[in-house]
């Protein structure tokens, strides 16, 4: 009898399914190769382009849902979910690591510190063949490193800002107004070439120091902010190499606090006190001496600069007191009675300590504090990490939190004072202006090395520091009632 002969594979067999699956994609550019570290959006809008495609389209091919007035560019840059549909569309293993932005920073933190007053930028040579990547929106570059462009955020042939909505003609995506096309669709076609060789060599060594960066720096900010992009452009540092593409040293005041090694006595009561600063509505502050001293420093030195006939008697000796000194000779006082809500503004010297009066100052001048204190403690308590810390680490931290606020109570005092000093407005160095801290915390070889801060102002018109600094006092108040009644409620 012949034997029977099996014509099946040896092996476990996969059942069938009616779904057929290819493992290609299916769209022209779909291979990622040439592009090398592209942005989501960036790989999107060339394979809209490349095939056609309409705004309908994202939905029924991508899995992408979005309404035509968003704003595509920043949808597939903050949003997961549309990420991962648009990987699987294109039959990719995973979502690619590029298309994280905070994985660009130099600095821990999340891709949605830049959400706010985004924009979308290119090099125009880039785009031109249809290539973006998350650099390009980078505030701490300039320029593009291998074209040498400046990068743009508005069409070159009008000047309007370029629109990135879910919204345009089949062919005609990211066509200006005006009828000036970005993309060159024969550019993008030929060879489907991207960028010149060069580009990825620069992109890996930018995200290996972006990685190593970000292993020792961490970002410590407000927790409000509008459009913080210039800012950051300001913050970050390039390594000396790529310092031709950096933009130009921008308006922003900054300072450097390094460790020296020093002693901190007292810090673990100091760093009690200092947690006050986590309610949602502070009130005063038990300063230490040192920071008592800077405060006290602050509120003489402004009493000192003030014309005459502006502080009373009684006010001009709680102002001078904290620093020890008496008023001048040629002080003339002010003629009218003592005021107890311009004597609140001083530090107040008790038998409990010397207290700081935090209605005074906006609360984004101190609440970056918090967030340093988070960054230099971590999840270690006061105590634990008063006995782990490394030698000056601690004096480094006292030093930082003394002078930023310092500078905030300087700010404030200027600001609540305006109302009942109106001279103050006419005075140039010492008008009143608000500005909030950025916190940039660098450690080497496991311990806090230095701190760096920068100082944004805020983006006030005229003489509305005053009603500012008086409409987040009232924010504040709000909200301790409302988490005092959620703790009742439990």
């Amino acid at each position: 009898m012949t034997p029977s002969i099996s014509l099946r594979a040896p092996g476990s067999r996969q059942p069938f399914s009616p779904d057929a699956r290819i493992r290609a994609s299916p769209f022209v550019g779909a291979d990622l190769t040439p592009t090398p570290h592209a942005s989501a959006h960036g790989a999107l809008i060339r394979l809209v382009r490349l095939n056609g495609l309409r705004p309908s389209d994202l939905a029924s091919l991508f899995g992408i849902r979005v309404q035509r007035a968003q704003d595509l560019g920043a949808i597939m840059t903050f949003s997961d979910a549309r990420q991962v549909k648009f990987a699987a569309a294109l039959r990719l293993s995973d979502v690619p690591a590029s298309w994280n932005l905070s994985l660009w920073f130099p600095f821990s933190a999340p891709s949605s510190l830049m959400k706010d007053g985004w924009q979308f930028r290119y090099c125009p040579e880039c785009l031109r063949v249809g290539y973006h990547v998350h650099l390009h929106q980078l505030p701490w570059f300039e320029r593009c490193p291998w074209h040498g462009a400046a990068l743009a955020t508005t069409c070159s042939a009008c000047s309007d800002r370029i629109d990135t909505s879910a919204n345009w003609l089949t062919g005609h995506d990211m066509t200006c107004r005006c009828g000036h096309t970005l993309i060159d669709t024969s550019a993008a076609i030929e060879g489907v070439v991207g960028p010149p060789p060069e580009a990825a060599a620069f992109l890996d060594a930018y995200l290996d120091w972006a990685a190593r960066e970000r292993g020792s720096v961490t970002l410590a900010g407000p927790d409000s902010y509008e459009a913080p992009a210039s800012l950051l452009g300001a913050v970050v540092t390039l390594p000396r190499r790529w310092q031709p593409w950096a933009p130009a040293a921008g308006p922003f005041h900054a300072r450097l606090w390094a460790n020296t090694g020093r002693p901190a006595p007292g810090a673990l009561q100091t760093l009690a006190e200092l947690e006050t600063l986590r309610r949602d509505r502070p009130g005063f502050l038990k300063l230490s001496p040192d920071h008592a001293n800077a405060c006290a420093q602050v509120a003489a030195d402004l009493a000192l600069k003030l014309p005459a006939e502006t502080l009373s008697d009684g006010e001009m000796s709680l102002f001078l007191a904290g620093a020890g000194i008496n008023a001048p000779t040629s002080f003339d006082p002010a003629r009218r009675p003592f005021s107890a809500e311009v004597s609140s503004m001083v530090p107040w010297q008790t038998s409990a300590g010397n207290f700081l009066n935090l209605t005074c100052l906006h609360p984004a001048a101190y609440r970056p504090l918090v967030e340093l204190l988070d960054a230099f403690m971590g999840a270690h308590p006061r105590a634990d990490f008063h006995a782990q810390a490394h030698a000056g680490e601690l004096d480094l931290l006292l030093r930082c939190c003394r002078d930023v606020l310092a500078r905030g109570y300087a700010e404030g005092l200027r600001s609540v004072l305006a109302p009942h000093v109106p001279a103050l407005w006419d005075m140039r160095r010492d008008r009143p202006h608000l500005c909030r801290p950025w916190l940039l915390v660098r450690r080497k070889n496991g311990r806090i090395a230095s701190v760096r801060a920068v100082w944004e102002p805020l983006n006030l018109n005229g003489r509305q520091a005053p009603e500012t600094i008086e409409a987040a006092d009232l924010a504040n108040r709000r909200r301790e009632r409302c988490s005092s009644l959620r703790r009742k409620k439990k």
